[in-house]
């Protein structure tokens, strides 16, 4: 009388008959992995936002940030950088950007008025005109 499934040999394995059921469990492992990857995945998303959330202003005060732009630099991304953590925060009411002109050429400028000039609370001025347009 034979056992089904390997039968050990003193010089070799040999597979007698072969019924499926390793492979559901195969299966059934990578789908565990998943899922535990995707819980930790989503704990640690609702812990980062739990973080953002703490460290941002309690008060809904307007607020301003100076970003001054360089040609050196590259000042696009600058831009696109203090927007996008803006908008992760959730601040797009109250922080307004304001893009101070460093030596930017006029082609420069023309572009990032064009690319940016629509978003909301957002402006490109000269360092002359910052002190006067900030409420201090």
């Amino acid at each position: 009388m034979t056992e089904l499934g390997l039968q050990i040999y003193s010089h070799a394995f040999l597979v007698t008959s072969y019924d499926g059921i390793e492979v559901i469990f195969v299966f059934e492992g990578l789908l565990f992995a998943m899922a535990i990857f995707a819980m930790t995945v989503g704990l640690i998303s609702i812990i980062l936002f739990c973080i953002l959330k703490l460290i941002s202003p309690k008060e809904k005060e307007k607020y301003y940030v100076l970003l001054p732009l360089r040609e050196n630099g590259d000042p696009s991304a600058v831009i696109s950088a203090a927007l996008e953590k803006r908008n992760l925060l959730g601040e797009t009411a109250y922080c307004e950007i304001v893009a101070v002109d460093c030596d930017l050429s006029k082609e420069t400028r023309c572009f990032l008025n064009n690319l940016y000039g629509k978003n909301q609370m957002f402006s490109i001025s000269d360092p002359s005109e910052v002190l006067t347009r900030l409420p201090f």
